[in-house]
């Protein structure tokens, strides 16, 4: 007596590294028939299909997909240390450059100051008392206000030391004053309760006032005759 038995088609899937794609392994359906009685260790399956493709046929009758070996992926470590050495060095010099056009503009300021200093004492010293230049005591006698007295002092530093009209006491005697510092406390004298006077509305001892005033231009001309020929340093008030 003979037994049927019918094995089922398969259909096996695997990765092809040779061609890259998916190939497939097909074992058709079979019918066995075995006798009773028979050993079934006897028993030999048919051979495998051989599959399209030759370079699977061993792996397609086993059934066993073939083994991928995929190569490790190596990992390269970068030395970045000379690159940010580099950067630093170039860094350290941008600071260096920047530091040093700094420092030469304060030494090109500084230079041009002393220069515009040396020029402006080299014209004090070029300018002269006018021969002309004598008090009017009478004109001082007149005088009865503070608004008087510095419209006289204006019109005689107009007309003896070239000062611009209505030039400001403060600084018609400001140059005075670098002229002949010992004149400092007379001039206060005059400065000090004439402002106060005209533009505060105090009372001001106006013959004190005028005294000092005279003190002043009578010195100034001391010094002038003093020097005869030679040049007589003189406030420049009306610098060109």
């Amino acid at each position: 007596m003979a037994v049927g038995v019918t094995l089922p088609k398969i259909s096996l899937a695997w990765w092809d590294v040779n061609k890259k794609k998916i190939a497939y392994a097909i074992i058709p359906e079979r019918k066995l028939t075995i006798a009773l009685g028979e050993s079934v260790n006897s028993f030999t399956p048919p051979a495998p299909v051989q599959n399209k493709l030759a370079s699977t046929q061993q792996n397609a009758g086993t059934g066993i997909a073939p083994k991928i070996d995929i190569p490790a992926t190596q990992v390269i470590e970068q030395d970045n240390r000379l690159f940010y050495a580099v950067i630093a060095g170039l860094v350290a010099i941008l600071l260096f450059v920047i530091f040093w056009v700094i420092s030469l503009q304060k030494k090109v300021t500084r230079l041009a100051e002393v220069r515009t200093d040396e020029q402006s004492d080299e014209t004090l010293k070029k300018k002269v008392l006018k021969p002309t230049a004598t008090i009017n005591k009478q004109g001082l006698d007149t005088i009865k206000t503070a608004s008087e007295l510095q419209k006289y002092i204006q019109n005689y530093a107009l007309e003896h030391w070239d000062a611009p009209k209505n030039t400001p006491l403060e600084e018609i005697f400001q140059r005075v004053k670098q002229h002949s510092p010992e004149l400092k406390d007379d001039i206060d004298q005059v400065v000090n309760p004439l402002v106060a006077a005209l533009y505060a509305g105090k009372e001001v001892d106006l013959s004190n006032v005028k005294k000092h005033c005279a003190i002043i231009i009578q010195t100034l001309q001391k010094k002038q005759k003093s020097t005869k020929d030679e040049a007589q340093i003189l406030p420049e008030l009306n610098p060109s």
